[in-house]
């Protein structure tokens, strides 16, 4: 093809094909009709026994999708023209009467094609270049409320520059008058009143009917009428369902994206109690994600046990309240082992709760353990997009709780005793730095620090081994645990030691509290059963030391605590010492 070859009116995408010489080079006319741009060649035709129109389909084309090239281009745009692919020879259905003649045509060698057969440019230049300077709105009647038409409607309705006036089937239950109705667009199923009364632009055939087509050829009321027919509004149509094809993985992604993005919110933020849990922001963030991209109403919540169940999110409805009923439906889900671990699963008996009719299951494993599930509301079945959305929920989910109960497993091994169960030294020392700066702001406050040592180890080891030594640790630390309050904190400082650190909210009371603490902790050592030793007693000696804010040194704390154990230990074992300003008490 010469550059010369065809132009239309410039527009998104096209290009200039003329070099610097021949705009040098162009005569006053020329310079007058502006640059040369290259479009896909076209063919005239003879359609029937009438008389001759014009196959316009890139004018038509260009009227409808001119509004869609905010977003993307047409197929051929930018191509130059060395490199040009073979131009596709439309043939389409109707137009109407030719403004202009064969004849005028050929006496412009502009409006020719190289082939010698007249072209659809010049015309293309008339049509665009009108609707581009007058910037007014193209009015559509679809004709076909099938597939197609609600491809076109999905599309075609956001723009501005696009007015759908009428969307006609005869079948009245065509399933486009329904997106229609929710659209707030006409539609009809008397399809000859709907061509006798539509004044727009641009009658658009998606039916595929060869009958139609003639009819609205020869349709007296459509004179003046662009009709898009046949192979261009096939074309159109393809070009629809990829752009919804490419809507569609854009909302994927876009989920996708949400659920990386609260992945690596869990492995930011540390598990520091149940507020700030990660198991509950994962799972609640997630559950928005989908709900942001398919409007779809559910429920998430964490499966501690059968009896253990909280609720950590909801979306499109209020979050229902445990009754007695809804929370046995929910422990009977927990129960069951034949429910697919990855994916949606459908729910004979839907769980009622206000605002829905919970129906889908999404289960969440680990391991062999269910730890959460999500509930959700889906009229009828599941499209392909919900389908895939949820699929991609489940797969992500899976991921991010393994992720985060591994990180637990793994942050387990680095703070905690794996003998005993409880903190271990490293993680006391860090915890006793961060209540040493808390006690510190509140002047009444204090702090007290207990060392709990196992009397006579080696005489439990030598007689029942060392088995018997561990068990009598293991007892050491669970009555240590048991016997402090809930934000105190026991860990194991070495061997047969233990450390127990203890907020004092008034020094005025810390006697009172640290030895009721004490005496409870040596009974329960005391009275205690070793488990799997039924004949091992085992006692403690116990040394606790308190200061007051003022004068809180954590190395100095843990001297007075480590001298009082000692004091403990020289006085006969089996009792508890505590140095305590301004006094010392002993038991």
């Amino acid at each position: 093809m010469r550059r010369n070859d065809s132009v239309a009116a410039p527009g998104r995408g096209a290009i200039d094909c003329s070099s610097a010489t021949e705009r040098s080079t162009r005569t006053p006319h020329e310079r007058a009709r502006g640059p040369r741009y290259l479009t896909p060649r076209t063919t005239a035709g003879m359609v029937g026994s009438g008389p001759s129109r014009m196959v316009r389909p890139i004018d038509c084309f260009s009227l409808v999708m001119n509004p869609l090239c905010a977003t993307r281009n047409p197929p051929w745009a930018g191509i130059p023209a060395e490199s040009e692919p073979a131009s596709p020879q439309w043939s389409a259905t109707v137009m109407n009467e030719g403004s202009s003649s064969r004849a005028s045509n050929e006496a412009d060698p502009v409006r020719r094609n190289i082939d010698g057969r007249t072209g659809c440019g010049a015309m293309g230049v008339d049509m665009t270049a009108s609707v581009s300077a007058n910037a007014r709105r193209v009015h559509l009647l679809i004709l076909g409320a099938g597939r197609g038409g609600r491809a076109l409607l999905r599309v075609l309705h956001p723009y501005d520059g696009v007015v759908i006036d009428r969307i006609a089937d005869i079948d009245p239950a065509a399933p486009a008058f329904a997106d229609a109705a929710s659209l707030g667009i006409a539609a009809s199923s008397d399809v000859e009143a709907a061509l006798a009364e539509f004044s727009g632009d641009i009658v658009l055939d998606v039916t595929g009917d060869p009958q139609l087509a003639d009819r609205l050829r020869r349709h007296p009321a459509l004179s003046g009428v662009e009709i898009i027919s046949g192979k261009s509004a096939k074309m159109i149509f393809d070009l629809v369902l990829e752009q919804l094809r490419e809507s569609h993985e854009i909302r994927l992604q876009s989920v996708r994206l949400d659920l990386l993005d609260a992945l690596l919110e869990t492995t930011r933020n540390p598990d520091t109690g149940r507020e700030d849990d990660p198991l509950v922001h994962v799972t609640a963030r997630s559950l928005d994600a989908l709900h942001h991209h398919t409007s779809i109403r559910g429920i998430a919540l964490l499966c501690h046990d059968r009896n253990d169940l909280e609720i950590v999110g909801a979306v499109g409805i209020p979050a229902p309240i445990f009754t007695n009923g809804l929370h046995a439906r929910l422990a009977e889900l927990v129960d069951r082992r034949d429910l697919p671990r990855l994916g949606t699963s459908r729910l004979e008996q839907p769980i009622s709760v206000p605002g829905a009719e919970l129906n889908t299951l999404l289960s969440v494993w680990h391991q062999e353990q269910r730890v959460a599930l999500l509930l959700f509301e889906l009229p009828g079945h599941p499209s392909s997009e919900q389908k895939a959305m949820l699929d991609l929920l489940s797969e992500h989910l899976t991921l991010a709780v393994a992720n985060i109960l591994w990180r637990r497993e793994l942050e387990q091994m680095a703070f905690r005793d794996v003998l005993t169960g409880v903190y271990n030294r490293r993680h006391f020392l860090e915890r006793m730095r961060v209540e040493i700066s808390r006690t510190r702001r509140h002047p009444k406050a204090g702090l007290a620090c207990a060392f709990i040592d196992l009397d006579e180890l080696k005489r439990i080891n030598d007689r029942f081994g060392h088995q018997g030594g561990d068990a009598a640790i293991a007892h050491i630390a669970d009555a240590a645990t048991q016997s402090v309050r809930d934000y105190d904190l026991v860990a194991r400082y070495g061997g047969d030691e233990f450390v127990a650190l203890m907020p004092i909210e008034e020094m005025a009371h810390a006697s009172s509290v640290v030895e009721e603490i004490g005496v409870r902790m040596l009974e329960r050592i005391r009275a205690g059963r070793v488990r799997g030793f039924p004949r091992l007693r085992c006692t403690a000696s116990i040394g606790i030391a308190a200061q007051p804010a003022g004068e809180l040194d954590g190395e100095r704390l843990l001297q007075l605590a480590d001298r009082a154990v000692y004091q403990a230990k020289r006085s006969g074992r089996n009792r508890l010492q505590t140095i305590l300003p301004p006094v010392t008490a002993s038991h």
